[in-house]
């Protein structure tokens, strides 16, 4: 994300006068300088942002840019809730998915001030299991473990770079573990459809879904996002899993395989890349759930 730091550098300059805006290292506690947040599952445009915080301020800002991003000024990761939702034309970037009405969150204490910050599936179920509580790492480590992710640790990847600089984690196992880049991606597209469709539901059960859901996709499509012939593929379950009795036959595996397999190929369509809104705003690029730019076209 370090192509966006020049825009905040700029806005810093510009307001210097109005609120003597203060850099990363700052020690003052102050939380007027704008701070870089990112909607990802690939980057997804056109997100809301609204921090909720302890002293009873809302913070909102700009809908997130064709890389996901977005800069919030007076949040303070420490003591705000953050909440990303998805305008009617929020679409995932690197594959065109509907992301429209889908909720991402973050619990407070996850981000710090002077580091990255993302906003993803992971972090939404996370949030939903400490119900407002602070962040803390065993609850995250016993999340990842429930969606049966808990392996990513043992590929350099910490839970905390996971979590907070995902994009970058995501290009680091599409690199050095194929195998494991396919199922953390399918299982990120699975749950942010999951945590759409069930926001009432318990974190225990939307995991038991996801990984059962994710294991079987990835059983029929090894080089998940990619299909046999090369391609990329996309799949959307909001609407399927808003289908009570098939979440739990789901759960329950009181549904066959085959049946599962059906709904996967039922919802499954090809990616398109989105057209940019800004072209002269350079991709992050290396991170995507297959990249169409990087793994040949999602058509």
């Amino acid at each position: 994300m370090k192509n966006h730091k020049a825009k905040i550098l700029s806005l810093c300059i510009a307001s210097a006068l109005l609120y003597g805006c203060g850099s990363d290292s700052d020690d003052s506690g102050s939380n007027t300088s704008a701070m870089e947040v990112q909607a990802y599952d690939g980057p997804v445009r056109n997100m809301i942002p609204s921090a909720i915080c302890d002293d009873g301020t809302t913070v909102t800002g700009d809908a997130t840019d064709d890389n996901g991003l977005t800069d919030l000024t007076g949040y303070d990761p420490e003591n705000c809730t953050l909440t990303f939702t998805g305008n009617n034309d929020a679409v995932d970037m690197e594959n065109g998915r509907d992301m429209s009405g889908v909720k991402y969150s973050a619990p407070k204490g996850l981000f710090s001030r002077d580091g990255s910050a993302t906003l993803s599936p992971l972090t939404t179920l996370i949030d939903k299991e400490l119900d407002g509580a602070a962040y803390d790492e065993s609850t995250a480590s016993d999340i990842l473990l429930s969606l049966g992710l808990d392996e990513i640790a043992n590929n350099g990847i910490s839970i905390k770079e996971l979590l907070s600089e995902t994009e970058s984690s995501v290009a680091k196992l599409k690199k050095n573990s194929p195998t494991l880049f396919s199922k953390l991606a399918a299982t990120k597209m699975i749950l942010s459809d999951a945590v759409s469709a069930l926001p009432d539901a318990d974190p225990t059960k939307i995991a038991a879904v996801t990984k059962k859901l994710s294991e079987i996709l990835v059983k029929n499509m090894p080089n998940f996002p990619l299909d046999d012939s090369g391609k990329e593929k996309v799949v959307n379950l909001k609407e399927k899993l808003k289908n009570s009795d098939f979440v739990e036959k789901v759960q329950s595996d009181q549904i066959s395989e085959d049946d599962v397999k059906q709904a996967l190929e039922e919802n499954t369509a090809a990616a398109t890349k989105p057209e940019p809104t800004d072209p002269d705003t350079p991709a992050t690029g290396g991170g995507g759930t297959g990249g169409t730019g990087s793994t040949g076209t999602g058509a």
